[in-house]
């Protein structure tokens, strides 16, 4: 790929590339002021892979649909991305092992995380919620294998500059929901999650009540995932929730 053609100020963005490792690096390396690199759905190697966890002047860095897999997450963990402020490993199969390198690694200053569609369970996200990644406000966990005892974990974990946590698409139910928002997730406003999830045992008039209530829209945040689907979104506070 010839890199130039890609970049808008401080941000290069592709999708569906094939990166030439050398020439790449090379270009990033002598371009410091590009800080916002975008390889959506991109072919891309372990060592490329390597080269970029050592670009330590990246602050955003979309790597969704590349299929890194758990060693990827473990080398992003790994390296020198100490500037790194927003991950997006959407749909790489990194599962529970390479969520643990992540929230044990070098990332200390991500603030958005986002993970979705990773076959991560309870493991992983009792990773996130006991490790070193606590400057997080945005945190995205959609379509992965989270049950119960993994949302319990979150809530009662460290993870508590979160202000939005999206969980939609996993086996989590509604009193699981009020499991998050009434634990150490001090600073969170927006959980979205879907009607799927909730937990049909409860009593008749709670769940129409409940579904009046939220609002249905479209959630677009995370490219090329399933997401065009509608899902459901709640702001609460201390009274409880309410639609936004």
């Amino acid at each position: 790929m010839s890199s130039s053609q890609y970049i808008k100020g401080n941000t290069l963005a592709t999708s569906g590339a094939i990166v030439n490792t050398n020439k790449f690096v090379s270009f990033l390396k002598n371009n410091t002021h590009i800080t916002k690199l975008i390889l959506r759905c991109s072919k891309i190697n372990y060592e490329v892979i390597k080269e970029l966890a050592q670009l330590s002047h990246l602050t955003s860095l979309d790597l969704s649909c590349c299929c890194i897999g758990t060693e990827g997450a473990k080398i992003l963990a790994s390296r020198n991305l100490i500037n790194l402020t927003s991950l997006d490993l959407g749909g790489n199969e990194i599962g529970d092992e390479g969520v643990e390198a992540l929230a044990s690694g070098n990332l200390t200053s991500l603030t958005e995380l986002k993970l979705y569609d990773n076959k991560i369970g309870d493991r992983g996200a009792k990773a996130l919620a006991s490790g070193n990644l606590t400057n997080l406000t945005l945190l995205s966990l959609g379509f992965n294998e989270i049950s119960d005892k993994g949302a319990e974990a979150l809530a009662s974990g460290n993870l508590t500059n979160l202000i939005t946590l999206k969980v939609y698409d996993n086996s989590i139910n509604y009193r699981d929901v009020q499991t998050l928002a009434s634990g150490n997730l001090v600073r969170l406003t927006s959980l979205i999650y879907n009607y799927c999830s909730i937990d049909e045992t409860l009593p008749k008039n709670v769940l129409p009540q409940l579904k009046r209530k939220c609002n249905k829209r479209k959630i677009g945040e995370e490219p090329d995932s399933k997401l065009s689907e509608a899902q459901t979104s709640l702001h609460f506070d201390s009274k409880g929730f309410k639609p936004i």
